[in-house]
């Protein structure tokens, strides 16, 4: 990179999904729990199961707008590599959206998509991919405008799941850090007594070396 090849970094854009849904539907339960209109239960109802999806197309047609433009054309002219959309949390948690909800709604080019095992045992069963994602995002406008209609905004959720994740990956690292200097401590613990054995080791061989030049000087095999 230093010598200006380009071409040799590549990056991904991190998005969480279901757990999008996860938090919006838990706040859009407690909406309906706390009325009694008939009416308003029903539209907060229908929009159950409908940011995260809506939320990944919408960045999606972002990072179109972003690689897609002239900006970024001189860059990929000198060898450069769009950052790929990844992705995560892409298993489904709630028991009455499909499995693939996260993963055949959300296929399209330059994408990445980190499913854990039952999910990708699902798509190898029974799964259908085929590019849906697209520079049309109207139905996804609507549904976020929608969400903010029901009284629920996506950007501080967004927010707030960005924070807690950034917290759980610090820990992870801060936890393998301290795993590692464990046993670097250990090592070096036990250095000093195995450098000090081997010194004896040698000290010990030092007399059957002598005793083999000597043999050879008698003329006798050792």
């Amino acid at each position: 990179i230093r010598r200006g090849d380009l071409s040799r970094l590549l990056s991904v854009a991190s998005v969480f999904v279901s757990r999008l849904d996860t938090a919006v539907d838990g706040r859009l339960k407690e909406a309906i729990g706390a009325t009694g209109d008939e009416a308003r239960r029903k539209a907060l109802a229908a929009r159950l199961g409908t940011a995260a999806v809506a939320n990944s197309r919408l960045i999606y047609q972002r990072f179109l707008e972003a690689f897609g433009g002239h900006e970024f054309k001189k860059y990929a002219a000198q060898g450069a590599n769009v950052q790929r959309v990844l992705w995560g949390s892409t298993g489904t948690k709630n028991p009455k959206y499909r499995d693939l909800k996260y993963v055949e709604e959300l296929v399209g080019a330059q994408t990445v998509n980190t499913m854990p095992e039952k999910t990708l045992e699902a798509l190898l069963d029974h799964g259908k991919p085929k590019t849906v994602l697209g520079p049309d995002v109207k139905m996804e406008r609507e549904a976020i405008r929608g969400l903010r209609d029901c009284g629920i905004s996506v950007e501080p959720v967004c927010a707030r799941l960005l924070e807690e994740g950034l917290g759980a990956f610090v820990e992870a690292f801060e936890t393998l850090l301290a795993s590692v200097e464990g046993k670097r401590e250990k090592f070096l613990a036990a250095a000093p007594a195995a450098e000090k054995k081997g010194k004896k080791g040698k000290r010990g061989k030092r007399p059957q070396a002598r005793s083999f030049r000597s043999a050879r000087r008698r003329g006798k095999r050792p």
